[in-house]
């Protein structure tokens, strides 16, 4: 796969896309997605930390029932 400065790959658990709020609504892919966009002019650490971010704000003080794991890798 050819890739260019500035390409991002984002490799992640369903753990992120599965994780619940305490209205029991998921994070989902669009969620994950918007929040990559938004942070896609950010360094790799960066541009997790912005997941997390959004992450944590969504399901607050909910405890995750699966593992958040995820990986960026940024084209320089």
């Amino acid at each position: 796969m050819p890739v260019k400065s500035g390409d991002i790959l984002l490799l992640y658990s369903d753990g992120i896309t599965e994780a619940m709020n305490a209205g029991h609504h998921l994070f989902e892919q669009t969620r994950l997605e918007s929040a990559l966009k938004e942070s896609a002019h950010l360094p790799a650490d960066k541009i997790i930390e912005r997941i997390n971010w959004r992450l944590d704000e969504f399901v607050q003080s909910e405890v995750p029932h699966d593992d958040v794991t995820m990986v960026v890798i940024k084209v320089k």
